[in-house]
């Protein structure tokens, strides 16, 4: 709340300052990652020139935040799955399986008006991954956030800067979903809830199907 209170008072005084009830139009500044691979899921950051404009509906007083705005690359649209910067950047999902090869890129504002990324976004071919691994685990304890090291391997190891899906034998684990690999390798704080015990394991598996499960390691109660 107070995060969008803070966008609020921003967009007041832009408002205040203009001195129109039309927020000019933000520029698309750059993406990043600029290109991903068919085979991988990433996080997509989409950096403004500034906030983007809410849609008003007067009658109630109100106004809908930048999370209502939609990415679109290609024939795809994607929702806004976080906001950064004060409006200035959003953060969509791409999944894996996007046409190969420059993308025309596009973001719709939550008042219908339309900004195009002149540089474009690629998909690229799929990369060559064989296979994936997980670091030994020692004991850990319950709900206690530990790390995990994850190692992508393959001719095209070090290009890789997807994420993995994780799970686990006993329990839960949290998150669900890794954040993004560099050069082949994640380093991966997670929480395990569970009543304890032993032979535990940490499955990961990646958007194209490959697999690999943790050796067993203890769990101890918190």
């Amino acid at each position: 709340m107070e995060a969008v209170n803070r966008w609020m008072a921003v967009l007041s005084l832009a408002l205040s300052a203009c001195g129109s009830s039309e927020v000019p139009l933000p520029s698309v500044v750059s993406v990043a990652p600029p290109s991903m691979a068919a085979n991988e899921s990433i996080l997509l950051a989409v950096n403004l020139d500034q906030a983007p404009p809410p849609k008003f509906d007067y009658g109630n007083s109100s106004a809908e935040l930048p999370t209502s705005a939609r990415v679109s690359i290609g024939e795809q649209e994607f929702d806004i799955l976080q906001v950064e910067e004060q409006g200035k950047r959003l953060v969509v999902e791409l999944p894996p399986g996007m046409p190969v090869g420059p993308q025309e890129f596009e973001v719709t504002f939550a008042d219908g008006r339309k900004a195009t990324f002149e540089s474009g976004f690629e998909v690229k071919p799929p990369l060559n991954i064989t296979g994936l691994s997980i670091d030994p685990i020692t004991t850990q304890i319950r709900l206690r956030p530990f790390t995990i090291r994850i190692r992508v391997a393959g001719p095209d190891a070090e290009l890789f800067q997807g994420r993995v899906k994780l799970s686990t034998s006993k329990g839960t684990i949290s998150p669900a979903v890794s954040g993004p690999f560099s050069r082949g390798l994640r380093t991966q704080e997670v929480v395990l809830d569970d009543t304890g015990g032993s032979n535990v394991t940490i499955t990961v598996e990646d958007y194209a199907g490959l697999s690999f499960t943790s050796g067993d390691f203890r769990l101890n109660p918190n």
